[in-house]
């Protein structure tokens, strides 16, 4: 019997795929959601707003009207669980849970029960659940305006909408599929991959409770709460984080930064774990600790001496800012990793409320935001080595010198921007480089670096380029339409007439 016949009669049927994927299959939506399915604690709340729900709604109605045979609506990645069922295997969902919980909702709107047994046994953060009745009322309402036969629709919706299902023995296996797979054409978020990966470190360990306070500040981090901000950092503040500057920082530092990095960062492959044993190296300080602890729920940590007289433990209030991490340091997986993107996290939010940090905000352009990337990250990296020692000459300093480059040139390219050459644009002799992560990572204190900048300005660019083009608005837009308005503008012209003279 062909797989059209297997689904008019509503058989419960699973299907190999042509390309013989191993451990995956085709199965109606009767079928997935009689599995014994579970939501593993790392998965972030149930969120699917409106506008997905009903789009999704809207295309099974659709194709129903078209008398659809087979109607194929996503990727799924389920692994079984460990924790082996006397009874019944029991599936993990990896990739696919806000579909699934969209599929279960539309079912109890037409069935008025709830057959998928997840809803009910796993526990919904209040955000889940809001979202969970909020959207049970909108599916409901949406299929009661429709047109459709309510019985034949049901049994459209149980039998033909169907979903590619891939299992794994192990999550290991479940990230390989996850990291090769594209739903629906949409690239996978390369952050929440990594948040997976370290967890998986953590849930080895048994850490039940720790990971629970791990996602909940996680979920709590990628938010971006203020509209306004959305403009700037879209609506992930923990992608924006990873991406636009700590990756870019890092990659800058040893030197592999290219191109296309200016464009988009791997993050997964960037931070992912390095493994590593319990305690600090000597170039994490203070020195006269050898390892510390960290309440994620207090925000306190606790460092333990490695000298005898030092009775400890030594614990400190807003622990984030005392966290024992670099920039550029490598990555310990499970815990520490969290940790790491904690500290960064919440020194971004208090630099977020610095002028000098968001200059550039509203410069429009696409060579413009190369530079503006360039800018935030050095400007980030700078903060975390030294502090507010000097940060808003080396922030002044380092947009005259973003400004001479974009005043003396006429395209940007993302490759000239990435040599660090903001002199002679020409490639001529008297071309040389500057680069600020470079600078930053070898000078020992913030002057040396605010002075090796103010050096290049007034050695290596010519104050008769300053701005000597000043009717072309294109290039003008970088320096004039930054928000200029919130900074000192005084110690700004300050700085010019200290370099050029002007």
């Amino acid at each position: 019997m062909d797989l059209n016949n297997k689904l008019r009669k509503g058989e419960v049927m699973t299907y190999c795929l042509e390309d013989r994927i191993k451990n995956t299959e085709v199965s109606n939506i009767e079928l997935l959601l009689n599995k014994n399915l579970t939501i593993p604690s790392y998965q972030r709340p149930y969120s699917w707003e409106d506008e997905q729900v009903t789009q999704l709604v809207e295309d099974l109605i659709e194709a129903w009207k078209e008398e659809k045979k087979i109607y194929l609506v996503g990727n799924l990645i389920l692994q079984k669980s460990e924790k082996e069922s006397p009874k019944e295997e029991s599936l993990e969902i990896v990739d696919g849970q806000q579909r699934i919980t969209t599929f279960a909702l539309i079912e109890y709107a037409l069935t008025g029960e709830f057959k998928a047994k997840f809803l009910t046994q796993s526990h919904f953060t209040p955000l889940s659940t809001e979202k969970i009745r909020r959207n049970h009322h909108l599916i409901k309402n949406r299929l009661e305006k429709s047109d459709v036969s309510k019985k034949k629709f049901q049994e459209f919706f149980k039998n033909r909408v169907c979903v590619t299902c891939t299992y794994a023995d192990t999550l290991d296996e479940a990230f390989f599929y996850f990291d090769s797979q594209n739903t629906r054409g949409k690239p996978l978020a390369r952050k929440d991959l990594l948040k997976v990966h370290h967890l998986r470190t953590m849930m080895d360990e048994n850490e039940e409770e720790t990971i629970k306070g791990i996602v909940k500040n996680w979920e709590h981090d990628e938010k971006v709460e203020d509209p306004k901000e959305v403009k700037y950092l879209g609506d992930d503040f923990l992608e924006f984080l990873f991406e636009q500057l700590l990756a870019l920082a890092r990659r800058s530092v040893r030197g592999e930064l290219v191109e296309e990095d200016l464009t988009w960062m791997d993050v997964y492959r960037e931070f992912r774990s390095e493994g590593g044993g319990d305690l600090l190296n000597n170039y994490n300080q203070p020195p006269l600790f050898e390892r510390y602890e960290y309440d994620v729920q207090r925000d306190v940590v606790s460092y333990m001496p490695k000298i005898a007289p030092f009775a400890g433990p030594y614990m400190l209030n807003e622990g984030r800012k005392y966290l024992p991490f670099e920039v550029t340091q490598s990555i310990r997986g499970g815990l520490y990793f969290f940790l790491y993107a904690f500290k960064y996290s919440k020194q971004l939010k208090k630099l977020r409320d610095d002028p000098w940090f968001r200059l550039l905000d509203d410069v429009p352009g696409a060579g413009n935001h190369y530079l503006r990337k360039v800018y935030r990250a050095s400007l980030l990296y700078f903060y975390d080595k030294f502090g507010k020692r000097d940060f808003q000459e080396f922030a002044a300093l380092f947009f005259l010198t973003l400004s001479y480059y974009r005043f003396n040139k006429g395209k940007l390219y993302k490759q000239g921007v990435v040599k660090f050459e903001w002199n002679d644009m020409d490639g001529g002799e008297e071309t040389k480089q500057w680069d600020p992560f470079k600078v930053i990572s070898l000078k020992y204190a913030s002057e040396h670096v605010v002075g090796d900048l103010r050096n290049y300005l007034i050695f290596y660019c010519d104050p008769k380029k300053w701005k000597k083009d000043s009717d072309s608005k294109t290039k003008n837009d970088f320096y004039d339409a930054s928000s200029r308005e919130s900074i000192d503008g005084a110690f700004l012209k300050q700085m010019e007439r200290e370099i050029w003279g002007v």
